[in-house]
């Protein structure tokens, strides 16, 4: 999957709120560039309009900086961070990225979120660490309160788009995310498997019923227990090159793999609903990763985001494949 940019000539940058949900870049004549839309299984998220009218076009304000468009790398969720967020960074490899402007979003709820982030977890947003690692400087951040038109606009293909296609590209992101973090200290190689708890989240997406029975399982049968929310990045890339072997239902936690440097092979146990979700499977097969799948959570009836899991398959599953695998 060879990956391109578009230059494009005195166009526009509107941020989030203004026209739809996410950040857009349009070109001289008004129309939105498609390498800008955030898309998953090749379908637009925010269903962007496909021009600016021309009220928006009168009111941009022109600036002489020429930009890098890198996304929406400011997201909070983990999982969409290092997916979507990241998906725009392979280009700072091709530019020389110091003599452009990122421009941002300024909007309120993005502040509500970092203060929360560092009232509750008290650490650095992940996105702000991966700014770090690629010399990203605070001055090159443009944050944008309403439409600027600029002479020259970077806009990169995406490295992966959920539910359809990932590049190569992504992964050489994600590990040097990694080696920076990992190339001065020893990485000790841990065979305890490690369960990626759910339990513990406060606002979970998703509740998995009786998850703590199979947890007590994994923690009688010597394995680590894991709430990943609770750790840093570098904590987690650590955690993703040191032990082998995880379990867990399915969730952002697993997409740390991508941070993963080290040659051993790595074994990811899922507990699923039914099939596992198309993007564990792009990054497994990208990878090489050795991948398994319990189907033991039932849908409940009218609760749309709680899941019963069956804890007689979960054990059966994870007890089986565990005494049965040479890991």
């Amino acid at each position: 999957m060879n990956l391109s940019y578009r230059v494009i000539r005195n166009g526009y940058f509107v941020p989030a709120g203004m026209v739809c949900g996410q950040d857009l870049i349009y070109d001289e004549n008004g129309i939105v560039v498609e390498d800008s839309v955030i898309r998953r299984e090749k379908k637009a998220v925010y269903s962007p309009p496909s021009r600016l009218t021309k009220d928006f076009e009168n009111k941009a304000k022109v600036i002489s900086d020429r930009l890098i468009f890198l996304g929406p790398d400011y997201f909070e969720h983990y999982g969409h961070w290092i997916t979507e967020g990241l998906s725009k960074y392979w280009i700072l490899g091709n530019l020389r990225n110091h003599d452009y402007i990122i421009p941002r979003t300024a909007f309120l709820r993005r502040k509500r979120a970092l203060l929360k982030r560092l009232i509750f977890f008290h650490k650095e947003p992940h996105y702000s660490t991966a700014r770090k690692i690629f010399r990203i400087k605070n001055d090159q951040l443009r944050y944008c309160l309403g439409p600027v038109k600029s002479r020259e606009i970077i806009v990169p293909e995406s490295s992966i788009v959920l539910r359809n296609s990932i590049s190569p590209k992504h992964i050489q992101v994600t590990q040097e995310i990694a080696s920076h973090f990992l190339k001065t200290k020893r990485i000790d190689n841990d065979n305890r498997p490690v369960y990626l708890s759910r339990t513990r989240l406060r606002n979970p997406i998703r509740k998995y019923l009786s998850e703590r029975t199979v947890e007590n399982y994994c923690d009688q049968r010597g394995f680590k227990i894991i709430y990943p929310e609770l750790l840093t990045l570098e904590q987690q890339i650590r955690l993703f090159n040191e032990h082998s072997v995880f379990i867990g239902p399915t969730g952002s936690a697993f997409h740390t793999v991508m941070f993963r440097i080290v040659g051993r092979p790595v074994h990811l146990i899922y507990l699923t609903q039914g099939n596992k979700h198309a993007n564990y499977d792009l990054v497994d097969e990208l990878m090489g990763n050795h991948s398994y799948n319990i189907p033991c959570l039932e849908k409940l009836s009218g609760q749309p985001k709680k899941y019963q899991m069956n804890v007689s398959k979960a054990l059966d599953g994870i007890s089986r494949i565990m005494d049965h695998q040479v890991f």
